[in-house]
């Protein structure tokens, strides 16, 4: 016989009293909410990086002033092929984003629906992807 499934099913199963579990619920919610926040924020921020001409840069847009009238004059960040970084960061957030939304909302959906002492399973696979 293996031991490798009786380890793994030790490692993955933690008991915890009837005392702890109403303050669990509500601390992984704000667990969830947190992350939602925190992805749309930096996704959606538009000065991250201030450059020494005093333009502004973000992953999506580049701003900077006009020389004669100051009015700030926003372009998109067309990726070249030298910077096809950028396109993959751009995508990357997008699905963090897209992966953090669809893990709060299945949470929720698991929370109400879930028997008693069922695990989040789905939930985690989505919150780690994002």
């Amino acid at each position: 016989k293996s031991l490798f499934p009786r380890c793994i099913s030790k490692v993955f199963t933690l008991r915890f009293s009837p005392d702890t579990m109403p303050l669990l619920v509500p601390a992984i919610l704000v667990l969830h909410l947190t992350d939602v926040v925190l992805i749309f924020t930096a996704s959606i921020s538009n000065s991250w990086y201030r450059l020494v001409d005093g333009s502004l840069t973000d992953l999506w847009y580049r701003c900077g002033f006009t020389s004669g009238d100051e009015n700030w004059i926003c372009n998109s960040t067309n990726p070249s092929r030298h910077d096809e970084w950028l396109s993959a960061v751009q995508g990357s957030m997008v699905m963090a984003s897209l992966f953090t939304a669809l893990s709060l909302g299945i949470f929720l959906c698991q929370l109400f629906t879930l028997h008693r002492g069922s695990l989040f399973y789905l939930t985690s696979i989505f919150q780690i992807f994002a």
